[in-house]
């Protein structure tokens, strides 16, 4: 049991300092474990943290687009094979619908591991050339420019897998430029609203600073 509270103040009131003000708790806190944020990595997490993270939810989002794709392919792969002899009676028809059902749920549980591999694996490689930039080539400046370079590469390098021609390469290229530069963008939003400012905002900051310190010297003389 807690001691009686000290005369005159109200039961519930915060803990007070010794110089008479409340004691506020961290901004991050908010009833939490007490972990502190990491701004120097992306997302929060370190490097080999964010692999795992982008390829579990690489390897989930693409298995369910498997799934649903294969599955509907299937029902139209049955359905193809089977339009010469459809049933004429009850029992056809249950004995039709039961194998169709077992076909299409088996090969869209096969088809969703097939996607989510292949979809988290190409994610993993996109985080693992993202990582490789920032901490290798930057020397630990994370910015958007990472997302994009990985983005640009990862779809270079699927072109090139799949054996896809020049212009379709291009387009593939085009559209993992703009998704990594999107995914850059939102990543350097997320740091600064945490308080990490990208260091291009502190640059443009400083530059401004100082034009606006030579301008007001300037006035002076």
């Amino acid at each position: 049991m807690s001691g009686p509270s000290p005369a005159g103040v109200p039961k519930g009131t915060p803990p007070s300092s010794p110089g008479g003000r409340p004691t506020e708790h961290p901004p991050n806190q908010r009833g939490l474990s007490p972990r502190e944020i990491d701004y120097n990595n992306r997302l929060s997490r370190t490097g080999p943290e964010r692999l795992v993270f982008y390829f579990t939810n690489a390897f989930c989002a693409f298995w369910l687009v498997g799934f649903i794709r294969t599955r509907r392919l299937t029902a139209h792969q049955f359905l193809a094979e089977n339009s010469h002899r459809l049933p004429t009676s009850d029992a056809g028809w249950y004995l039709y619908y039961r194998a169709k059902n077992y076909r299409t749920l088996w090969n869209g549980i096969r088809g969703g591991f097939r996607y989510g591999f292949l979809g988290g694996a190409t994610v993993y490689l996109y985080g693992y050339i993202e990582e490789f930039w920032d901490q290798e080539v930057r020397g630990g400046k994370v910015d958007a420019l990472g997302s994009l370079v990985a983005g640009t590469l990862t779809a270079g390098v699927f072109g090139i897998w799949k054996g896809l021609g020049t212009r379709t390469t291009w387009r593939y290229l085009r559209v993992g430029m703009g998704l990594g530069l999107v995914s850059g963008v939102v990543q350097d939003s997320i740091r600064w609203a945490r308080g990490a400012t990208p260091w291009y905002v502190k640059e443009l900051r400083e530059r401004r600073w100082a034009r606006t310190s030579k301008e007001l010297e300037a006035r002076k003389t």
